[in-house]
């Protein structure tokens, strides 16, 4: 039985990550040892097996670079939102750009992260993707 099947249990959100930075991606692996609200499960150095990916299995939370070399961020997180509505995203970045900070949050990121970011940082992105996980799954059902 998988833990999210048990009533009451904290739930560790099936997390990707995907980035073509291989220090921010040795980073974040670093850092995710220390967090219990993710499951890691995937890590990939480009979008496009990513996206393969996630049309497969099931993605609770994505961790985004902006900005893979080949394509666009936030192009991949509408991909993702076409693919399940209750994906949390968090875009870590380099660029500065306003526009992709923008974008971003159209696409409603629970967080958007600059590097170089302080744990901290990722401690209040992956509670605010928590709080979003815990929100999505309830659900209101009305007896008429």
């Amino acid at each position: 039985m998988r833990k999210d099947e048990v009533k009451g249990v904290a739930v560790a959100m099936r997390t990707i990550l995907v980035d073509d930075d291989p220090v921010t991606r040795k980073e974040f692996l670093t850092n995710a040892e220390e967090i219990a609200s993710i499951e890691l499960v995937e890590v990939f150095d480009n979008i496009r097996d990513a996206l393969t990916y996630s049309q497969i299995n099931k993605v609770d939370l994505s961790v985004l670079d902006v900005w893979d070399g080949e394509w666009n961020g936030t192009y991949f997180g509408e991909r993702l939102k076409d693919l399940n509505p209750d994906v949390i995203i968090i875009y870590i970045t380099g660029q500065k750009e306003l526009s992709l900070a923008l974008e971003a949050i159209r696409l409603t990121a629970a967080a958007y992260l600059l590097r170089p970011y302080q744990l901290e940082d990722l401690n209040y992105a992956l509670e605010t993707a928590k709080l979003l996980s815990r929100k999505r799954k309830r659900r209101i059902y009305a007896r008429t």
